[in-house]
């Protein structure tokens, strides 16, 4: 069975050898297709190479299901139409007798619906040229996805936590990698940037200012990667409220058994002198992680190494998946009472809604406790009243 990329890929390039590309007079007769592959050249290079490799994504499904209609022909009810008709839509996952069907994620909705809508309005601005008479996306809302909701994933027990920890210590790098996820509530990628001068042994801080990412080399025109992906340390995203705050850029409080197990790690790494050679040579020398050969590795090199650990003692990298160690910190937080707004600080988010809509997993046991300790805290004070009155 051919793979959804591949057919997507194929449906791409057929579609692309049926016209010339782009029609130079930008007339709105040009195929929606044709303006689609002009906007995203346009677009190269003003995103980071990973944001527009998602727009690649994104435009595939678009030129699949739009690209053979004339720009003029573009009105809301063939838009709606499409939005609903793709978040109604399934792919095959996997090959032969474990294969199985799924409706698309929110998150690929999410990311056809905003190239769809940049893309027509930008048709419809003055410098589209007027191709579409109006921006028939502004009143269109994202469709939700058919795919069943997953249970929310909840804190690790603390018999959890001692088993993880216990089986990751066969990979010293990866012990330390997740031991700073258990503490922080990093995203993962955020500890795999941190640098020995990151850490303050003395005051127990750590300071969260980076993050591994990759550049990835996509040609629009034929929907193929041009040269493998290459990483790269960058800046935190800027998620700032009103131009001035960055809330990813924090300094966090951490314990005595972490702060040991770096400083063990940073002893072993830098009286390594073979691997501090081949880390000088590759420019890494003041970041706690990298590759066998002293490089920067991808985020997803370090993840197979730690789903084949788990995979070892046969657990699940599904429901012990690295961003697990994240809700974990969060829920407990909230349970230690620490309001919601500090969680958002210490977690880096940009709101402290996002804190409660996706990691804040608290059940029915934690509800039942807290309005008892306040019954209790009420009690007590009603209690002293009466006791005055009388």
């Amino acid at each position: 069975m051919i793979s959804l990329k591949k057919k997507l890929h194929n449906i791409f390039h057929r579609s692309i050898s049926m016209s010339k590309l782009p029609r130079s007079n930008g007339s709105s007769d040009m195929l929606f297709r044709d303006y689609l592959i002009k906007y995203l050249r346009s677009q190269d290079g003003a995103t980071m190479s990973r944001s527009f490799s998602n727009s690649i994504t994104a435009a595939i499904h678009i030129v699949e299901g739009l690209g053979n209609y004339h720009v003029y022909e573009i009105d809301k009810t063939l838009l709606r139409g499409f939005m609903n008709g793709f978040a109604k839509k399934k792919y095959v996952i996997g090959k032969g007798e474990k294969s199985r069907s799924e409706y698309y994620s929110q998150s690929m909705i999410h990311k056809v619906y905003i190239l769809l809508r940049v893309a027509i309005k930008e048709a419809a601005d003055d410098d589209g040229g007027h191709l579409i008479s109006m921006d028939y996306m502004s009143n269109i809302k994202e469709p939700r996805s058919k795919r069943p909701v997953k249970p929310d994933p909840k804190a690790l027990t603390d018999f959890e936590i001692k088993m993880l920890t216990n089986i990751v210590s066969e990979n010293r790098m990866i012990l330390v990698w997740v031991s700073i996820l258990l503490y922080t509530g990093v995203r993962p990628s955020e500890a795999l940037a941190l640098k020995f001068t990151d850490i303050d042994y003395d005051n127990k801080i750590i300071h969260i200012v980076r993050t591994l990412s990759k550049e990835e080399y996509i040609d629009v025109d034929s929907f193929s990667q041009k040269k493998p992906s290459k990483p790269i340390i960058t800046d935190l995203k800027n998620v700032t409220d009103s131009n001035r705050i960055n809330y990813q850029r924090r300094t966090l409080k951490v314990g005595d058994v972490l702060l040991l197990a770096l400083k063990r790690w940073e002893f072993y790494v830098k009286g390594n002198k073979r691997l501090m050679e081949m880390k000088r040579k590759e420019g890494t020398e003041e970041y706690l992680f990298c590759g066998s050969y002293g490089q920067l590795w991808l985020y997803n090199d370090y993840r197979q190494v730690y789903e084949r650990l788990l995979k070892k003692h046969g657990l699940s990298a599904s429901e012990y998946n690295l961003y697990r160690y994240r809700h974990n910190c969060c829920t407990r937080l909230l349970r230690m009472g620490i309001d919601i707004k500090t969680v958002q600080l210490i977690l880096g988010d940009n709101s402290s809604s996002m804190v409660m809509r996706v990691y804040a997993n608290l059940d029915k046991s934690d509800v039942l406790k807290g309005s008892g300790n306040y019954s209790e805290n009420m009690d007590l004070i009603l209690s002293i009243a009466q006791r005055e009155i009388s």
